[in-house]
Parts: structure tokens; sequence; C-alpha cells
């Protein structure tokens, strides 16, 4: 796929991840723990559950984006991508 393709297709994606959280149960522990980020030294990938305060919230966004088929670094790119639209909520 090329990058103005992905880049498409990930703006969109990050538009259903939006939805998504809104309606979802876990919806505020969602949006804290995207407000907060993850560990600066570890990033999305790489912090560890037991960093997170729920962390349930991070294992349905973790399946849901994996389940995009965002692995590696695209599952990073994608959760920089919605703590973004997050963040400019």
């Amino acid at each position: 796929m090329h990058q103005e393709q992905f880049l498409k297709k990930a703006t969109q994606d990050a538009k259903s991840i939006m939805c998504f959280i809104e309606s979802h149960e876990l919806k505020e522990d969602i949006i804290d723990l995207y407000t907060e980020g993850p560990d600066p030294q570890s990033g999305f990938l790489f912090t560890p559950m037991s960093y997170w305060k729920v962390p349930q919230a991070f294992e349905v966004m973790r399946h849901k984006i994996i389940g995009m088929g965002y692995d590696s670094r695209g599952f990073a790119f994608m959760n920089r991508k919605v703590e973004s639209l997050v963040k400019s909520r």
C-alpha cells in the first residue's frame, strides 16, 4: 500500500475507532488512557500492562486496533493518531 493510501485509510480508521470509543462502556477509561498517554520511555507498543490505571481499557483498544490490521509500527502509529484525536476533542 502506498503512503498516501495508508494515510487515507488510517484517517478513516481513526474516525471509526473514535466512534467505537464513544459507544464503549469503558469510554471514560479509554479517554483517560489516551489523555495520559503511555510510558514516555516505552511508547504504546512496549508500555507494560501494569502502567495503565485501567489495563482493561488498553486491552480493549489493543484488540480493536490489531483487529483492524495495525500491528507493530502500525499499532503504535494508530495509537498516536487516536491519542491526537482524543486530546483535540
